[in-house]
């Protein structure tokens, strides 16, 4: 030897292989999950919908889709509905309550029974009416925010796929009026979800 340095002939460390790439960008095959599952809440159940579909069903609310507060209903108005068009249930669509609208619609208010026990519980209904509404908002904008946090402290883009679904706890003076005038008819079960 002439004492010069000698040739390295061992191989290189072994590298990284980036992803392929495809018109100058990285192929995604799947988008961005959940970085850990987010808890139901009493009024909205969290789902993860097809990252391919962009349909919604009715009342469900997007994770980064702004929710506007809710409007708070009057007392008054729901009276003069119940008492003009009661019997068609026209005060329950105005309290956001469509599904007794239409029964009230077809029953002409529960043969009048369920008008009649309206007007009597009518304050507590309204009052209860606004009281779900804003909590159902405030749930929603807490749920919004902690998947926003969720996917900032991981590094991930904004979840464009997590959906809410609303949810409808039962009352039981809503359940006493179904059976009182339509016992018979077992329409208390299928509203308390037991058709059995």
């Amino acid at each position: 030897t002439n004492g010069g340095p000698t040739p390295n002939n061992s191989a290189p460390p072994h590298q990284p292989q980036s992803p392929p790439i495809m018109g100058g960008a990285s192929v995604v095959t799947q988008p961005p999950a959940m970085p850990q599952r987010v808890p139901d809440t009493k009024y909205w159940r969290v789902f993860q919908a097809s990252p391919f579909s962009t349909y919604v069903p009715r009342g469900c609310v997007h994770s980064c889709v702004s929710v506007a507060p809710p409007k708070k209903k009057s007392l008054l108005e729901a009276y003069i509905l119940c008492l003009v068009l009661g019997l068609v249930g026209a005060h329950h669509f105005y309290l956001g309550r469509p599904k007794y609208g239409v029964a009230y619609f077809f029953t002409f208010g529960l043969c009048g029974m369920g008008v009649f026990l309206d007007l009597l519980r009518m304050p507590c209904l309204v009052s209860r009416v606004n009281k779900e509404s804003r909590e159902r908002y405030t749930q929603v904008m807490g749920l919004q925010q902690q998947i926003a946090q969720q996917q900032t402290q991981h590094g991930l883009p904004p979840a464009t796929n997590i959906v809410f679904m609303p949810m409808e706890p039962r009352n039981l003076s809503d359940a006493y009026v179904l059976w009182f005038p339509f016992g018979l008819l077992g329409f208390h079960h299928f509203y308390l979800r037991n058709p059995g």
